[in-house]
């Protein structure tokens, strides 16, 4: 899934306005596809560190339960970790 930032959206949009230019130069515009496609690598490297973190993340609340749940001992007691977190 490739989602497409404002500022990649305003990099195209130059791009494209420069192709229609009669003026119009071929080595710009292999540098703003040079920039765009650094772009999109960052965006792809950025999506895969929020997936990780979110996985991360969800581990970790599965963790914290069970070690509340062992702590509990089984007395009944339960806390929901999400609400408390939303709670904050």
């Amino acid at each position: 899934m490739l989602s497409v930032t404002p500022e990649i959206s305003w990099k195209l949009q130059l791009y494209f306005i420069g192709l229609k230019r009669e003026d119009h130069d071929p080595a710009s515009a292999e540098s703003l596809r040079k920039k765009i496609a650094v772009m999109e690598d960052k965006l792809n490297t950025k999506e895969e560190l929020t997936k990780k973190h979110t996985r991360f993340i969800q581990e970790s609340h599965i963790q914290v339960k069970e070690q509340i749940e062992k702590q509990s001992g089984g007395a009944g007691i339960s806390i929901n970790i999400k609400q408390s977190l939303n709670s904050k």
